[in-house]
C-alpha cells in the first residue's frame, strides 16, 4: 500500500498521514502555534490603521515573518549581525546584548524628546558611578570571603561565604565536640576527633581496654582447652633449634635476616621463621611441643586454619 507522505505547514518536516481528512500539520504542537499566529496576524491587521501602534504593528510583523531557525538580523547599535531569538518581548530581537540596548536608551529616551549633550553627559556619569560602586562592593565581598575564619581551630581561610569551617576535618571535630561519646573504660564522656581512639578517652584508659581485651581473650583460650596442661617453655628459638632451622613443609632453611624495621614496627618477611600447630588452634588443638612445628612465616599463612598442606607441599 502506498503512504501518503505529506509537509507540515508550520515547521516543513515531512509526515506519514494515517486516517482520512486533511491533514496540514505533523503534531498537536504545530498546529496550536499556527492557530495563535493566525490570531496575532488578524489583531495585528485591525490596529493597523492607529498610528501611535505602527512601530508595534512592524516589529511583530517581523517577528511573524523571522521564525525560522537560524535566521540573523543586525543589531540597531553596534551594527552586528546575531541569531534571530523569534521573542517578541522587550529587545531580545534588536539588539545583540543588553549594553548595547543600554547604550542605545541612553542616547534615544523611551519617551520621546531628544536628550541634550548636558542630560547625556550627566547620564553617562550616574552611569560610571554606578558600575563603580558595583565594582567596590564586589571587590569588598571577595575581600570579606578572603579573611573568614574557621569556628573550630580559628584559622583563616578563603571560600564561600556558606563556609563556617576551613575544611571537612574540622567540621567533623565540630560535630564531635557537641556529641560527645562514652569512655568504654572509666565512662567519661570525651570529645572524638578525626583519625584518633573511637572509644578510650586516653592513653591510660586505652592501655586498661588493652588488658581487658588480652585477658578476655587468654579466658576464652583457658575455657576451650577445660583446664588441660599447656606447655609454657615454648620459644621460636628453642624450636628452631629443634628443626634444624627448616621448614617442616617445605624442608628449606629459615632466614632469620628476612625482617624490616620500618617506623619502629617490626615487619618480618616470607622466609622469616613462626610457629606453626599441626592441629590448629581453631580447631581444638594445644600449644605444646607434640603439637608445633617450624615454618615459613608465607607458608604458615598459606596453611592458615586448615590441616591440608596439598598446595604448600606442591
Amino acid at each position: 500500500m502506498k503512504q501518503d507522505i505529506r509537509t507540515c505547514a508550520y515547521c516543513g518536516k515531512r509526515f506519514v498521514h494515517q486516517g482520512r481528512g486533511q491533514r496540514k500539520y505533523c503534531c498537536v504542537e504545530c498546529n496550536w502555534k499556527a492557530q495563535n499566529e493566525k490570531k496575532l496576524r488578524k489583531r495585528l491587521e485591525e490596529a493597523g490603521e492607529d498610528y501611535a501602534r505602527r512601530y508595534y504593528v512592524k516589529r511583530m510583523i517581523l517577528v511573524i515573518s523571522k521564525r525560522q531557525h537560524g535566521m540573523k538580523v543586525q543589531c540597531e547599535q553596534c551594527g552586528r549581525e546575531f541569531p534571530f531569538r523569534g521573542n517578541n518581548r522587550g529587545d531580545a530581537s534588536r539588539f545583540c546584548s543588553r549594553e548595547c540596548a543600554f547604550e542605545w536608551y541612553r542616547h534615544h529616551p523611551r519617551r520621546g524628546h531628544v536628550r541634550t549633550a548636558e542630560e547625556i553627559a550627566k547620564a553617562e556619569k550616574r552611569h560610571a558611578e554606578l558600575v563603580a560602586r558595583r565594582k567596590a562592593e564586589k571587590h569588598k565581598r571577595h575581600e570579606a570571603l578572603k579573611h573568614q575564619t574557621c569556628k573550630f581551630c580559628g584559622k583563616e581561610f578563603s571560600g564561600s561565604r556558606f563556609r563556617d569551617y576551613c575544611s571537612n576535618t574540622c567540621r567533623q571535630n565540630a560535630y564531635y565536640a557537641e556529641n560527645p561519646r562514652m569512655c568504654v573504660v572509666c565512662g567519661k564522656p570525651f570529645a572524638m576527633t578525626v583519625g584518633g581512639d573511637k572509644k578510650c578517652c586516653s592513653d591510660t584508659c586505652r592501655d586498661a581496654y588493652e588488658k581487658i581485651k588480652r585477658y578476655r581473650e587468654n579466658h576464652r583460650h583457658d575455657k576451650r582447652l577445660k583446664g588441660k596442661v599447656i606447655d609454657n617453655d615454648i620459644t621460636l628459638k628453642s624450636l628452631a633449634k629443634r628443626e634444624y632451622d627448616r621448614c617442616w613443609l617445605r624442608g628449606e632453611k629459615v632466614d632469620w635476616h628476612d625482617y624490616e624495621i620500618r617506623n619502629g614496627a617490626f615487619i618480618a618477611g616470607d622466609s622469616y621463621p613462626s610457629i606453626d600447630h599441626i592441629i590448629p588452634l581453631s580447631q581444638g588443638g594445644m600449644h605444646k611441643w607434640g603439637n608445633i612445628h617450624l615454618a615459613h612465616r608465607h607458608c604458615n599463612s598459606v596453611k592458615g586454619g586448615s590441616w591440608l598442606c596439598s598446595e604448600i607441599l606442591a
